[in-house]
């Protein structure tokens, strides 16, 4: 529990209830104020001496937790004495902290574990790592792999039975008999297990009831196969699944609150695929109607629009307010309104008649050959800056509709700029516009590159970094440049990143040994077996002496073994 609210990660929960502490051979009773994944607050008119960083145990009946944790903070007032507790675990139940939080508040914290969920005799793992949601197991037959494919269409009935008696007989897994029969090929596994874990976890949207528990620590396990999974899609999905009544009723505010925008970047730039008909009810949220008018103006029934409304809620990515109150958010420096002044109209204005002739660069204000984690910063700054529901007081709808433009502009510079793939395309018609020769262009791409090869000699990989990336920018059509980029990235074990530019350098160069060792080596690190033995073959196939590729075939059949 962070000693100041605007710094708070995890959502907090009202909460008036009774906790008890546990003091050496003593028990303390206090009012619990508030709660989230990791801390809660307690108020109590009863003095008492414990100083703050002291560890307490406590239990609460009506969350249903017993932990223990640190005092961070007291705050004493004329009546009371206010605090919050720092929990050593996060866990609890269901009940009490609905799944859709848990995900998007571990998201949101960058942490790696597994969670754990159990309900009843069904327990799930889902494996999480830098806050995304990469893999998930079930003990639940129906979340076996082989049945996945057979509800879905992937094998027939006859080759269910016949993978079935073949791992019975032979003690191969489901998955290897399937490859080996060449009943689906390793692309199609892929998606297969992807749509497997899905389901696995959409299910939990269905519990009512369960128990969970965050287990941090670094994800290990190097024979899963890492997925990124949105977690607004997967509420979305999973919410739109739920059809009990009482619980979507529940978890709609008042039908006179008004729908807004989240204020937080984070949130309200999610990846999520809306339904078409999801996508005119989110069309309808202006910060002004209620839900009541929503529902009116609605192409669904109730029942269906309501629970749209409890996904995108949920999601986050839309919040509410009520008429005539301030907005109660856990994020309050986006809600600082502020005045609307000439020189911010005189800003909106300049960033508009540049839209046109300004690149994405400019727009964001970063340099040409700006690392991924530059752009991200600075569009989080520009977004604050322009986001049309931080200014609600706006003096003409003509400048309100040229902010919406300017925004939709930023975002679309940040997609462009933040995906490795579309930034080359956007680059090179940059090049096609650009005044300045070819080859001066050429001949300072190869001097960025000499210059990165010097910083990567000497283990300065974030120098060598932007090196290769002014290389790439000023010539992208020589793979060797995408190659050393890979290469940097790949020894600060960025390895998403680096098998992007090692793909790039083998598109530019098919034929070359050395390009596919690299991105067969990494689909190794990322845990794509099938495919880091098929890359590291196709090396080896053009040059049988590459030792490295024959390392990376020898510590696949290591794995394979254990």
């Amino acid at each position: 529990m962070a000693s100041k609210k605007d710094k708070r990660i995890f959502k907090r929960f009202k909460c008036d209830s009774e906790i008890v502490f546990f003091l050496e051979d003593t028990t303390f009773e206090v009012k619990t104020t508030d709660y989230s994944l990791k801390g809660i607050g307690f108020s109590t008119e009863k003095k008492f001496q414990i100083l703050n960083g002291s560890k307490i145990h406590f239990k609460s009946k009506d969350l249903n937790i017993e932990d223990t944790g640190k005092l961070i903070w007291t705050k004493e007032l004329k009546s009371a004495i206010r605090g919050g507790i720092e929990r050593d675990t996060i866990s609890g139940d269901l009940k009490n902290y609905p799944f859709a939080d848990i995900i998007l508040d571990i998201k949101k914290s960058s942490k790696d574990g597994i969670l754990t969920l159990k309900n009843l005799s069904t327990t799930k793992k889902i494996f999480i790592n830098n806050g995304d949601m990469i893999f998930a197991t079930s003990n639940k037959t129906d979340d076996k792999f082989i049945e996945v494919l057979l509800r879905i269409g992937k094998i027939s009935i006859d080759q269910y039975y016949q993978i079935l008696d073949t791992s019975k007989s032979t003690g191969k897994s489901h998955t290897t008999i399937i490859l080996e029969q060449d009943i689906l090929n390793s692309d199609e596994i892929i998606k297969a297990v992807q749509l497997n874990i899905e389901e696995i976890i959409l299910d939990i949207f269905k519990w009512e009831t369960g128990k969970f528990i965050f287990f941090e620590g670094p994800v290990i396990d190097k024979n899963i196969i890492k997925l990124n999974l949105s977690p607004a899609n997967i509420i979305y999905r999973g919410i739109k699944r739920i059809n009990n009544f009482f619980i979507i009723k529940n978890a709609i505010p008042s039908l006179d609150a008004i729908l807004i925008y989240s204020e937080d970047p984070f949130y309200l730039f999610q990846n999520i695929n809306l339904l078409p008909q999801d996508k005119e009810i989110f069309d309808l949220i202006d910060g002004q109607k209620t839900i009541k008018e929503i529902l009116t103006l609605s192409p669904l029934n109730n029942l269906q629009t309501l629970k749209t409304l409890y996904a995108l809620l949920s999601t986050r990515i839309i919040n509410y307010k009520m008429k005539d109150s301030s907005y109660d958010s856990i994020h309050e420096e986006f809600l600082k309104e502020e005045s609307i002044d000439i020189e911010f109209t005189r800003k909106v204005e300049d960033l508009y008649n540049r839209l046109n002739s300004d690149d994405y660069y400019n727009i964001l204000g970063v340099e040409k050959w700006a690392t991924y984690d530059e752009i991200k910063k600075s569009f989080y700054k520009v977004a604050k800056e322009y986001h049309p529901d931080k200014h609600f007081n706006l003096p003409t709808n003509d400048l309100k509709d040229k902010l919406n433009t300017i925004f939709s502009h930023i975002t679309m510079a940040y997609k462009t700029l933040s995906n490795p793939e579309t930034r080359i395309k956007y680059d090179r018609s940059l090049t096609n516009k650009s005044k300045t020769t070819y080859h001066d262009k050429k001949e300072l791409a190869e001097l960025r590159c000499k210059e990165g090869d010097k910083a990567y000699l000497e283990g300065d990989y974030k120098k060598a970094e932007s090196l290769y990336a002014q290389s790439i920018y000023l010539d992208n059509s020589v793979p060797e440049y995408f190659y050393k980029l890979g290469l940097t990235l790949l020894n600060s074990r960025r390895y998403q990143e680096a098998g992007k530019y090692f793909t790039q350098a083998i598109k530019l160069e098919p034929d070359n040994s050395k390009y596919l060792t690299e991105l067969g080596l990494t689909f190794i690190e990322l845990g794509y077996n099938l495919r880091a033995r098929s890359t590291l073959q196709k090396a080896i196939n053009l040059n049988p002496a590459n030792k490295r590729a024959l390392e990376g075939l020898k510590r696949l059949d290591n794995l394979k073994t254990k």
